[in-house]
Parts: C-alpha cells; structure tokens; sequence
C-alpha cells in the first residue's frame, strides 16, 4: 500500500518481536520534528506484528515488552523510538541526492584531459547516466566516484586534476587545524617532530584559497605551505615580516 508509511519497534530479548504501526505517509517524521500533534499521525491506533499478513499483536504479547496494553501509550512509544521506514518517494529522493552529490564530484575533481577545464554539469550527469550504476544511498559518494570512472573510458574522457603539497603545523594549533584540513584535503602521509607534524597533501585547485584562508584563520603566519614544483620561500630572520628569498621554505605563505 503506497498510502501507508509504516513504523517498526523491535525488542531485541528473549522474547524478541517486531511491532508495527500504520501510519499516514511523512507524518511520522514531522511529528518527530514536532510540526504535528500525535492525533494526525496513525491511519489507526492498532498495534500489529505483522499488517501484510493482518496479524495483530495480541494483549499478551504488549503486556510481555511495554508491560501495559494500554494503546495509546504504546503506539506513542512505537512511534517515538522505532524505526521510520522510508516510503518509495523519501528512498527516491535520498538516491536523487546522492546522484547529485557523485556529479558535483566529479565536476569538482575531474577535468577534461584536452583542455583541462572541468566538464559542464549536465555532461557529467548524462554520461553518468549512461554507465548505469545503480546508486546506493548507503554507499559513499567517492566509493560510487571510483566505479563510476573505470565505466568512463568511451564514454567520457577524464583525469583527476589535483595538486600535491605540504603543510607543516606547529603542536599549538593542531587541534584545531586537523579537522579542517581532513575536510578540505587528501591527507597521503604524516610526518611528526618535536614542532609538530607535516603533512603531505592532494587537494583540487578550487579549494587552494580555502585552504589558505584556514591556515591563516588558525595559524596566522604560523605554519608552512608548499606546492609541489613550486619553489619554496622562507622570511629571512633579519627580515621577518618582509618577503624570503628564493631557495628556503616559506612560513604562512603558500604560493600556486
């Protein structure tokens, strides 16, 4: 039945069932969010153990797990605790989402190999369409990413364009910075010291200032950032403040 959302309680002891309740479809969730008084929810206040089969859960069997067959407190702690199962239009919409989320991706990360410039959106969208992966919401968006590549070749040429980097953190502001930088960034490798800890990095182009505009929020000009093939700076200790010289690391300046 499409126009019954359903609401399963599960006692997991000895005498262990699955309770059910009939329930108006969406309407449990915005109860839950308090946008709907209890009195809207229930297509009927009949508790079941299984309503495909029409087995109704018997007096017994709610005295023995909520100690009560008192009904409206039941299918309130029924509907309060168990577990909302999705209708086919809130599974949909989950998929959709994390459809989205796999071309966003890829139009992030990935760029056409001729010009090096990302693929327009919808050209993405079609040719992920047309590997025909079945999505699974419960499976990670960079997981889907990789099947989805391998399916590409003829279909829709791309390379990951990514720069290679590090950045050097000092022990005073590593708290806070890691999980910025485990957001932001690929992670590769972690090297730590009396200082603090270098890390080496792959990151998109898109997000070179945003990481900038991190470090310095947390580490003000306290850290080191390098561009692999680039050449790194350092403030002279004469001079600091002012611009390095060529040939020795910099200190809170990264540079493309």
């Amino acid at each position: 039945m499409s126009d019954v959302q359903l609401v399963r309680f599960r006692n997991d002891g000895k005498r262990g069932k699955t309770f059910e309740l009939m329930c108006h479809p969406g309407m449990p969730a915005k109860f839950r969010k308090g946008l709907i008084g209890f009195d809207n929810v229930l297509i009927s206040d009949e508790v079941w153990l299984n309503h495909k089969k029409g087995i109704r859960a018997a007096d017994g069997d709610l005295e023995d797990i909520f100690g009560s067959t008192d009904l409206p407190a039941i299918t309130r702690r029924i509907l309060e605790d168990g577990d909302i199962q999705l209708t086919q239009a809130e599974r949909q919409a989950i998929v959709d989402k994390k459809r989205r989320e796999i071309i966003n991706y890829i139009h992030k990360y990935y760029v056409d190999p001729k010009t090096s410039l990302p693929h327009p959106v919808l050209r993405v969208e079609n040719a992920v369409a047309d590997v025909k992966v079945r999505i699974n919401p419960e499976l990670s968006t960079k997981k889907h990413v990789k099947e989805i590549i391998k399916r590409f070749p003829g279909i829709l040429a791309v390379k990951r364009m990514e720069l290679e980097a590090t950045v050097k953190a000092y022990h005073r502001h590593i708290g806070q910075l890691e999980g910025i930088l485990r957001d932001i960034v690929e992670i590769k490798y972690e090297r730590w010291d009396a200082e603090g800890c270098t890390y080496e990095i792959t990151l998109v182009p898109g997000d070179y200032d945003r990481l900038l505009g991190e470090l310095r929020r947390v580490c003000g000009d306290d850290f080191q950032f390098n561009v692999a093939g680039e050449t790194p700076q350092q403030e002279p200790e004469e001079t600091k403040g002012r611009k390095g010289k060529k040939g020795k690391r910099s200190r809170g300046r990264g540079r493309r």
